[in-house]
């Protein structure tokens, strides 16, 4: 919600999915407020969006998604990843990350191996 509207637009939603690395055309953007949009405002309000979020989410096929575009990388099948193609793989994700950002990820997950400064992407998927 950018403007502090309350509700997201479908220019909102449009950032937001890109961000999670959907591209929508405009029309897939009304599309999807308008599967949502209880009260006809032409806008998602809050509620609206986490039952969007409900109806669309599958943690399954996600994680599945994401352990799969990590193990592209892992050329030994040992769970790990160069922490190089972790932050390349994280941007095409969506937004590139900045370098403050990923160590503080990894932190927090305690996903990195400092003696071959790989990233443990397991426990990222798996969090």
């Amino acid at each position: 919600d950018a403007d502090g509207s309350g509700a997201i637009d479908a220019s909102e939603l449009g950032s937001c999915l890109r961000a999670l690395g959907q591209n929508l055309s405009e029309q897939e953007l009304e599309e999807v407020i308008s599967s949502v949009d209880q009260d006809g405002t032409g806008t998602i309000a809050f509620e609206e969006f986490l039952s969007m979020i409900n109806m669309k989410s599958d943690p399954v096929d996600c994680e599945k998604e994401m352990l799969a575009a990590f193990q592209e990388f892992d050329v030994g099948h040992k769970g790990t990843i160069p922490i190089i193609e972790f932050k390349k793989l994280m941007g095409e994700m969506g937004d590139p990350m900045t370098e403050q950002d990923m160590k503080r990820m990894l932190a927090e997950f305690q996903a990195l191996d400092r003696d071959t400064n790989e990233v443990l992407y397991p426990k990222i998927v798996h969090r």
